[in-house]
């Protein structure tokens, strides 16, 4: 079984919004593109802190990536 864990990606609500000065949304996307160099992945587990706000606009779009 092959298992992927990314962890803390603090989302924002705003796709190119940045957290500390880093784009998450561009970081996020380089590393779901290196993803099918692993394959089979069975799991995808998101851990730690998935947003940077808890609001809930970060969760929405952070389900709909």
């Amino acid at each position: 079984m092959r298992i992927v864990q990314l962890s803390d990606l603090h989302l924002t609500a705003a796709v190119g919004g940045s957290t500390r000065g880093c784009d998450v949304w561009r970081i996020l996307h380089r590393v779901l593109g290196t993803l099918p160099q692993f394959e089979p992945i069975d799991l995808l587990v998101l851990t730690g802190d998935l947003v940077c706000r808890r609001r809930r606009g970060e969760f929405a779009r952070g389900a709909a990536a």
